[in-house]
């Protein structure tokens, strides 16, 4: 498995490079999801988050798939691409998500392969931002894991480049974060 989450309503989903896994022991549930029609477009399932009003989010390697609280029983995911290759229009920053950060009740923050993505939940919509370092080629865009310290502060591991802050209280504009490598 690439990643293990269990929802508050104890179902354990189980990501691997391959399906999702749902297991849900009391209502004697075991199913085997892969891209599809209503799914993804991928079988790769590397993050999984759930949100505080209790839809689940998937980080697949073609984007981003929500299953709402409300689509629960019937399996009925809403699909978010990535952007394109130029990184222009709307969708998440890279193809794979690795991470999946709950910034505050509305808003996500999506360590993908190409920058960070910030998913506002209400709204469905993306801002997207990525090192603007052109001498650090793609390692400076693979993020890899997001955290926040005591502080507020917002951690990004970069895959191989070192790290990014975003300091508490900063907009997710780009402009605002602090290198370290």
């Amino acid at each position: 498995p690439l990643v293990v989450k269990r929802d508050s309503r104890g179902t354990l989903w189980i990501g691997t490079s391959k399906e999702l896994v749902l297991i849900h022991e009391k209502k004697g549930i075991n199913r085997r999801l892969q891209a599809g029609e209503g799914t993804w477009k991928s079988n790769y399932v590397g993050a999984i988050h759930e949100a505080p009003n209790g839809d689940m989010y998937f980080g697949t390697a073609n984007g981003l798939a929500k299953l709402a609280v409300a689509e629960y029983e019937d399996l009925q995911f809403t699909f978010y691409p990535f952007r394109d290759k130029n990184f222009e229009g709307e969708g998440v920053a890279g193809h794979t998500i690795s991470d999946i950060f709950l910034e505050d009740d509305t808003h996500l923050l999506l360590a993908t392969d190409n920058g960070i993505s910030r998913f506002n939940m209400e709204t469905e919509s993306f801002v997207s931002t990525r090192d603007p370092d052109p001498t650090l080629g793609e390692n400076g865009n693979r993020i890899g894991v997001i955290i926040k310290d005591g502080k507020g502060n917002i951690w990004m591991g970069d895959r191989g480049t070192g790290l990014r802050c975003l300091p508490a209280g900063s907009p997710f504009d780009g402009e605002q974060f602090i290198y370290i490598r």
